[in-house]
């Protein structure tokens, strides 16, 4: 029985760490984005200053301008359609409770009972089962950690 109480306190550690680097990423994610947009915006305005400079001769610098605005167009749809910080609440969320089971089975680990050591085991699972999907780059970062 030590050594599940043992391998479900691991389980613990890893997802709780896992899901904090997951916050890490998307909040990462969420910054770029955000300073790439800024800075497409700030190169279509000195594009359409340009092209006023110019006379709005150069198709060049219209069709730049043009591309860059498409894209901004695609990246403001993705950012509608990616929320962040819904997903970093989550992660979040999963990684507080995966600390505070873990904190419990520390605190019970030297006493418990097979009947507790399974009322663990079924709230563990409730845990996973409503945990979000992680990604390959918290998982990795986290690994490459321990």
């Amino acid at each position: 029985m030590k050594k599940s109480v043992e391998t479900l306190f691991d389980n613990l550690s890893y997802t709780h760490k896992v899901h904090e680097k997951q916050c890490e990423v998307f909040s990462a994610a969420s910054v770029a984005m955000r300073i790439i947009s800024v800075v497409l915006l700030v190169v279509i305005l000195l594009l359409q200053f340009s092209q006023l400079l110019t006379d709005g001769e150069s198709t060049l610098l219209i069709r730049i301008s043009v591309g860059l605005t498409l894209l901004e167009v695609g990246l403001a749809f993705f950012q509608l359609n990616f929320n962040f910080e819904k997903l970093l609440d989550q992660h979040r969320t999963t990684a507080k409770k995966a600390l505070a089971i873990k904190n419990r089975l520390l605190i019970d680990k030297a006493t418990i009972t097979k009947a507790k050591l399974d009322q663990y085991v079924r709230e563990i699972n409730e845990l996973y089962e409503s945990a979000p999907q992680t990604g390959r780059i918290a998982k990795w970062i986290t690994e490459k950690e321990q």
